[in-house]
């Protein structure tokens, strides 16, 4: 699930691509794209068991981002994994995700994880584009999920990062 350096390349250098491939699903052939296939089928027949597990690994990968920033693929795995355990369903443009995984708790995960990314830094000095880009996906796919106490303050931020000079920071 982590990202691989082509990746990232794509992100800097490629960002329409990048777009097109992260939210309109044309990275169906990639590794990345078949482990969240793996973790949604799993949870299928075995949601409670998976969701344990994974949220566990999502844990350690936190965790490993939070003691060295300099390993700030594994918070970009985390995010990527806990959006591929809670989607049931479709997320749509329109509505985002309207059915999860009960069995986690996508608030914590929002309030210790995503919005810190949010809230950290300017668009100018941020040090891990890939990551606000994230942060950003996740607001828009959960936002049905997202306590609409929280709207003002989140379009402030993301009111911000339009001014990101990273192309698929501004573009989310």
């Amino acid at each position: 699930i982590e990202l691989r350096d082509f990746d990232v390349e794509m992100f800097e250098d490629d960002a329409q691509e990048y777009i097109r491939r992260d939210i309109e699903g044309s990275d169906s052939d990639t590794r990345r794209r078949a482990a969240c296939d793996l973790v949604q089928g799993l949870a299928k027949h075995y949601e409670g068991t998976i969701s344990q597990v994974f949220q566990q690994y999502v844990g350690f990968l936190t965790q490993k981002y939070t003691s060295d920033p300099n390993q700030w693929k594994a918070k970009d795995a985390a995010m990527y994994l806990i959006t591929a355990l809670t989607v049931r369903g479709v997320t749509t443009q329109q509505r985002g995700t309207s059915r999860i995984n009960e069995l986690v708790n996508i608030g914590d995960f929002f309030q210790g994880h995503v919005l810190p990314e949010l809230r950290d830094a300017q668009p100018a000095q941020a040090k891990h584009p890939v990551l606000k880009a994230d942060a950003i996906k996740f607001v828009s796919s959960f936002r049905l999920q997202i306590p609409k106490e929280m709207y003002v303050e989140l379009l402030r931020l993301l009111n911000g990062w339009l001014a990101s000079p990273s192309e698929v920071v501004h573009s989310y």
